[in-house]
């Protein structure tokens, strides 16, 4: 299945980091800050859930971003699901 949000913001890079356990799938889409960018980044990153249902097909539960997040944090950009529990890394956060 091909999994993609369709409001993904300009510049990010859906995909970067992936984590699958026990049907619920999270994706990366991560907004490089300003290094190498021709101008810096609107967005901070963003995280995609997605479950799968009993019928197989995938569907996008929420939307994550930090509480925290300011455009440029990467948020999205290393992810760990187990057990429910789903860890976001944003390393370019300051």
């Amino acid at each position: 299945a091909k999994l993609q949000p369709a409001d993904l913001p300009a510049g990010a890079t859906f995909g970067r980091a992936v984590a699958i356990d026990d049907g619920a799938a999270a994706v990366g889409a991560p907004v490089p800050g300003p290094i190498g960018l021709p101008q810096p980044p609107t967005d901070p990153g963003y995280v995609y859930v997605f479950l799968r249902g009993g019928d197989g097909a995938w569907s996008l539960t929420q939307q994550l971003t930090g509480d925290d997040s300011e455009a440029g944090d990467f948020f999205g950009g290393a992810l760990d699901l187990l057990d429910g529990r789903l860890a976001v890394g944003a390393n370019q956060d300051q």
